[in-house]
């Protein structure tokens, strides 16, 4: 809770997921899958899989 009053957001109704990473606050699936994609270089999809990008053909089901 700490972290969501830092980024200004209400305690009490903290959307889900949250991610406070590097002195950012992210809300939701899409701002945090584009930042674990920039930090990793995996690469998320819509049918709710990941992949690395270095074509490793390794695959991450969530």
């Amino acid at each position: 809770g700490a972290k969501a009053g830092y980024c200004g957001l209400n305690t009490n109704s903290i959307g889900v997921p949250f991610l406070y990473a590097q002195g950012k606050c992210f809300v939701g699936v899409p701002d945090i899958e584009k930042y674990v994609s920039e930090k990793t270089g995996i690469i998320f999809e819509a049918s709710g899989s990941a992949k690395q990008a270095s074509g490793s053909g390794n695959l991450i089901n969530e």
